[in-house]
Formats: structure tokens, sequence, C-alpha cells
């Protein structure tokens, strides 16, 4: 009896071919210009895209049995292994099962068939006769799935190790004298899938791993929501989308926060006092959360909050108009609000210009023209904002706690 055994080779899409991108920035001198001592440097940036691949490949092309049936049934098992290496840092998927919908072995003299029909798993000695099937530790045998239910072998999500790139499946069969003697057969197929590379996480990343005007997509590992965030003039790595996570517990593992903060639900009702805690999040315009939010319940009736619902490693923008703070110190850094904004991607809102929460609950405003940002900074009942109004931005502004405000979170070098 002989199993067929086929190796196939799977590259996910848009895994061919890696480039080399070099930006190269000059300026062009009309007229020449004498200077003494003169002296420019410029910054070249030189990137790299190393696109994952993956191979497979199966030890045998065939897998032969040769058995002789007993009345009472004789169990014999084989091994088929199959290689899969991949350079992919999200590791890789193998698949086995039937090469079609069909899974019992056939012949080409007889009508006779060894199934492979059996439920759950059996053993060497629980098998029924005229039975086959498959098994990862050579003990427990299930019978062959079908191309349209086929089974994962491994699912890996790093770079494999030696170990882990090798896979190891077992082929059982029990054969009595009731079955007709000749040749039986059926193909088994495996199939590998290299894993996309994953995004890295805001948790785990450093704001000196990328150089100014640097812009990366980082992932929030507690929602998996992903975001731009570029390295502006004032050295700090800042959101290029507002926060939009709702309905979590954070903690201080994967949060700014130094004891657990519950994040309620998307909701509206909630909004309605300066200690409210609530959250609405717009799929436009990104999450709205009160002052007591935003700083997880640590903001007090003056100076900087301690905590945030930002990312662990990333906080809220600080501080006074007169004082040092981080919005002052990144307008100081641009000639002009529009490439401030520019760089920042600080969109007007559209579906959701405010959230003025009052006794009834919040209510949604009308678009807006200004683009408002909470602080860490509190002031009595308000607290400190940035905001740009009409193509003016204006600091020192502070606005009632139990509005709802988008958040922009900060990672510092």
């Amino acid at each position: 009896m002989k199993i067929q055994s086929q190796n196939r080779i799977i590259k996910t899409s848009t895994l061919f071919g890696s480039f080399l991108a070099i930006g190269v920035f000059s300026a062009l001198a009309f007229s020449p210009i004498i200077l003494s001592h003169a002296d420019e440097t410029q910054e070249v940036v030189v990137s790299a895209t190393i696109n994952p691949i993956v191979s497979l490949s199966v030890d045998v092309n065939a897998l032969n049995f040769n058995m002789t049936p007993t009345i009472a049934g004789v169990f014999d098992s084989k091994s088929i292994i199959a290689t899969v290496d991949t350079n992919s840092s999200g590791g890789y998927e193998l698949f086995f099962s039937s090469e079609d919908n069909q899974t019992a072995m056939t012949s080409l003299l007889t009508e006779a068939t060894i199934a492979s029909d059996f439920d759950g798993t059996v053993t060497s000695s629980t098998m029924d006769a005229n039975k086959w099937g498959y098994s990862l530790n050579n003990t427990d045998f299930s019978k062959i799935p079908t191309l349209a239910n086929q089974v994962t072998i491994r699912d890996l999500n790093h770079v494999p190790t030696s170990a882990e790139k090798t896979n190891t499946v077992n082929i059982g069969m029990k054969i009595n004298s009731d079955l007709p003697s000749g040749n039986y057969s059926k193909t088994v197929k495996f199939t590998a899938i290299a894993h996309e590379t994953p995004v890295p996480t805001m948790q785990g990343f450093t704001c000196t791993q990328i150089n100014i005007h640097k812009t990366v997509e980082l992932a929030d590992a507690r929602d998996g929501n992903v975001y731009n965030v570029t390295r502006l003039l004032d050295g700090n790595c800042w959101m290029n989308q507002n926060l939009r996570i709702a309905g979590r517990k954070l903690t201080s593992e994967d949060s700014d926060v130094t004891s657990d903060f519950n994040l309620p639900v998307s909701n509206l009702a909630n909004f309605g006092g300066d200690n409210s805690n609530a959250v609405y999040v717009d799929d436009v315009d990104g999450g709205f959360y009160t002052y007591y939010t935003a700083t997880a319940g640590t903001g007090g009736s003056s100076g900087d909050a301690p905590s945030s619902i930002c990312p662990s490693g990333w906080d809220l923008p600080s501080g006074e108009y007169w004082e040092a703070n981080d919005y002052k110190t990144l307008v100081n850094q641009y000639l002009t609000v529009a490439s401030l904004v520019e760089e920042l991607n600080l969109p007007y809102p559209t579906n959701v210009g405010e959230i003025s929460a009052q006794s009834g609950g919040g209510i949604l405003g009308q678009p807006s023209n200004d683009i408002t940002l909470w602080t860490s900074r509190a002031n009595g009942n308000s607290a400190h904002v940035f905001k740009i109004d009409r193509g003016e931005i204006k600091l020192g502004i502070i606005v009632v706690k139990k509005q709802g405000k988008p958040i922009r979170c900060i990672a510092r070098p």
C-alpha cells in the first residue's frame, strides 16, 4: 500500500523582492554665495525592506506500507517529516490534510477502501480494522482531515528555531484479512504559510529607535489598534492619530498607570460630571475622554497627573503656558502653524466637534473649527489643553474636566 505525499511551497502576497530606498535631499543655489567658515550638513536616510520567504520540503515522495494481514488485524505506522524554513519574524503555520475532500485509500483493482472515518482519537489497539489515520505523537491517531477542514500541525509567531523547523506526522493503519489484496493509495497534502511580519508594539518601543521626522507604524498591544508615530523636532515621539481605546482594564504592565484602571465602553451617557469615567470613540475622529479618564483617575486640582491611559512608556503632554511644557517646546520648533499641523496630522474634527458634558449626559457638538487636546495639567475644576483655533495656536487654555477631548500620547527619548 502506498501513500503519496505532496509538498507545496506557498508564499504570501507581497513577499517577493526586497528593495533599498535611499532618500537624498539637496538644495540648488542659483547665485553664488560666499561665506567664510561656512558649514553645511545633510542627513541621508537609508532604509531596506526585507520581505519574508517560506520554503517547505518533505523527506519522501511516497510512504510505502507492505503489510501481511491477520484475522485479528495488524497495525503499522510510518513517519513523514516536513521541514519548514522561513525568515519571517511572524513565524509560520503548517497545515495537513487529504489532497481533496475524500479521505479513503482506494485500490485500482477492487472497490474496497481503507477508510478514515472514525470519531475522536484511537490507538493501535483500539483502531478498527481496515482504517487509517494520522498522529503527532505516534500514539493517538485521528482521522485524516479533508482539504476543506485541514488541521494546523504547527503555528508559530516568531522566527523558528532549528527544532521548530521540523514537523513529524505519523501515518498509522490497521488491516485484517477481510480486505482484498492489492495496492491502495491516497495523496496527503502539506501547506506552509509565512505569517506577516508583526507590527511593533508601542509598549516595546523607545523613541531613540527613530530619527527626527521619521514616521513608524506601531500597534497598541492592549487592543491591537495601530497608530502612526513621528519623532518631531523636540526629540519626542508623538502619536499621529488620536488615541481610541475603550472598554479595557489597564494595568501597569501595558499602560501608564501604577494601579489597575477600568476604561468604560464607548457611551455618551457616561459624560456628566468632573469625575465621570467616560469614553466616546468615533470611527473618524478617534476617542474622546473626560480629564478624569484621560489621567486614569489620578488628576488632582493642580499640577500634572502622575498617570494616564496611554500605553506603558508613553504619557500625556504636560505643563502650563508660562512654564516649560511639551506643547510649548514643540511649538517653538516650528516656523508656522501649518507645518506643525501637517507633521502632527492634526485634522479638524469631522463627526464630533466636542462633547459638552452636561447634567443630562454627553452632547455631540457640530464639526469644529478648532483642535483641542488634553494635557496632564489640572487647574481646579478645569484642566489645560492644547488648542489650535482657526489656524492660531493657543496655549494656557483651560476647559472643564467633564468635557470630552482627544488624546495624543508621547514617548520621550
